[in-house]
């Protein structure tokens, strides 16, 4: 019988992401997902799609006057 693979947290993935990165790569990487993570509400991250994590991106880019 095959079980319901398990779910990672937003941490989780997060930790995963990071994982053998500089320091300052960790610091600064931690706080884009954070402000990423309120930006979408806090739902789960395996919830978003590549889409969606590039146009927020962009977002943060490209000034207002060009959407």
């Amino acid at each position: 019988m095959l079980k319901k693979p398990a779910t990672l947290t937003n941490s989780e993935l997060i930790d995963m992401w990071l994982h053998g990165k500089s320091k300052n790569t960790v610091d600064g990487y931690r706080r884009y997902a954070e402000r990423f993570s309120r930006h979408i509400e806090y739902k789960p991250l395996s919830n978003e799609t590549l889409l969606q994590i590039a146009l927020d991106r962009i977002a943060r880019v490209v000034p207002e006057r060009f959407f």
